[in-house]
């Protein structure tokens, strides 16, 4: 995945989005960031709740060598 361009990319809880916009929501939101151990770091995805993020960052396949998936609030 790394060196791909994330831009014009639905992101992966699009749909979760969509129905947030229709509703008003007091619950914070967090953006997920791929950091680089060596490179700058890049927002991959938007709109999550706290506990969406935490378990995309739980997975397996947020992390590999040289870099590793993290949530930052919106």
């Amino acid at each position: 995945m790394r060196g791909q361009s994330y831009e014009n990319q639905k992101p992966k809880n699009f749909a979760k989005k969509k129905e947030r916009e229709s509703c008003k929501m007091t619950e914070k939101l967090y953006n997920i960031v791929r950091f680089h151990f060596k490179g700058p770091e890049e927002v991959i995805d938007y709109g999550y709740t706290l506990e969406e993020a935490q378990e995309h960052c739980e997975r397996e396949d947020t992390h590999g060598e040289g870099w590793f998936d993290a949530y930052k609030e919106a």
